[in-house]
């Protein structure tokens, strides 16, 4: 992958991607990984602040990048139209009675500035080229080190995992996350399937930092329940998560509201996830509650 590639991958882009869609995708990573969400947690803000940098370096890069292209684009288009223009001149000459005398004439003084025409471009092209191949060279984080620490489960196991049922006939999985290294571990992320007889996944549960993920269903559910889900998004969107000290555990519990199968099995998982598109996901099941569309899970 060649740094230019890798650019576009820290902001989530394909090389196609307009200034526009440049721009949008930068606004939404720094709302998500701005210093100041994290002042509650100093190892984690450390991250967001060496991710900002991160980013703000992509941007720029791929702006000069993408304005580099489109200047090559204009000058190729008028490179073109002098050819065109050249070409259309040289052809009423010839037709003229004076068109080998003058030709003859022409000749030199065209391949002389042919040649400073030439040269000129050369060196100018070169000292460009040589200009970005510097701006463009890697940053101090490699590839490899983006979002490291947050979104591999290595390091983490689940226990003591149970089931039960509650007055509200709601299917309740918990467990214990243990946190086996000697670190302390703000990102983790659970999924919780259920199973029929057949052995067929009937439904999954999410969990991000020890605050459940809801769908578009359960909202109306919990709604209809008299909660105040505006409040609940906002809390799951805007308040830290649970963070596991090291060497240490965290209890979670996954719930599953109105099931209307009879689950036979379920399993619980730690998976490694992208912090920036789960928090895009709440963000937009925040500000956009009425699209009324199920949530993936």
């Amino acid at each position: 992958m060649d740094d230019t590639e890798r650019y576009y991958k820290i902001l989530g882009l394909s090389t196609s991607a307009s200034e526009e869609d440049l721009k949008n995708a930068y606004r939404e990573l720094v709302q998500v990984w701005h210093p100041d969400r994290f002042t509650h947690n100093p190892s984690l803000q450390k991250r967001a602040e060496e991710q900002l940098k991160e980013i703000n370096s992509a941007y720029e890069a791929i702006r000069k990048h993408i304005a580099y292209t489109d200047r090559n684009a204009v000058r190729s288009g008028a490179n073109q139209t002098i050819h065109k223009s050249h070409h259309e001149k040289t052809k009423k000459t010839a037709s003229s009675p004076y068109a080998s005398t003058l030709k003859s004439g022409r000749i030199a003084k065209s391949s002389g500035r042919k040649y400073i025409v030439l040269i000129v471009l050369f060196l100018v092209l070169s000292a460009a080229g040589y200009g970005l191949f510097l701006y463009m060279q890697p940053a101090s984080m490699d590839d490899r080190e983006v979002f490291k620490g947050m979104i591999s489960p290595e390091g983490l196991r689940i226990a003591s995992v149970s089931r039960s049922v509650d007055e509200n006939h709601d299917f309740l999985i918990g467990g214990e996350i243990e946190n086996t290294t000697n670190k302390e571990w703000p990102d983790w992320y659970v999924v919780v399937d259920v199973y029929g007889a057949q052995g067929k996944v009937l439904d999954s549960a999410r969990m991000w930092n020890g605050k459940q993920l809801y769908t578009t269903r359960d909202y109306e559910v919990l709604a209809k329940r008299g909660v105040d889900v505006e409040q609940l998004r906002a809390k799951n969107l805007y308040e830290p998560g649970v963070v596991i000290p090291p060497k240490g555990t965290v209890h979670f519990e996954m719930r599953f509201m109105e099931v209307s199968h009879n689950i036979s099995g379920f399993n619980a998982t730690l998976r490694p996830f992208d912090p920036v598109r789960l928090y895009k996901e709440l963000y937009l099941s925040h500000v956009l509650p009425e699209n009324g569309e199920r949530q993936s899970r």
